[in-house]
């Protein structure tokens, strides 16, 4: 009596590993242009603001003067504000 056994071959399993790293690779792809999108959508200057140098012991308010803060979009240097020009 011969029992035949029957596994996974090797082809299935080959498939199977460059089916992952071709996943892996699509997925640091995706997440590096979503990255990219986020911090271009939270860009003082794609939102119409202009970005403002505050002086030493100055708050957003006083740097930005009549123009409104906007302190959810953010400048390139950490010393500047985002202020939008009001009307």
């Amino acid at each position: 009596m011969h029992k035949r056994a029957q596994g996974i071959s090797i082809n299935v399993i080959v498939i199977a590993a460059l089916a992952i790293l071709v996943l892996v690779v699509l997925s640091f792809i995706f997440l590096g242009q979503a990255r990219r999108t986020s911090t271009e959508t939270n860009s003082c200057a794609n939102n119409g603001g202009v970005c403002v140098v505050r002086a030493a012991g100055e708050s957003s308010e006083q740097s930005c003067g009549d123009r409104r803060v906007l302190d959810s979009y953010s400048c390139k240097d950490s010393g500047e504000t985002c202020c939008l020009d009001i009307g």
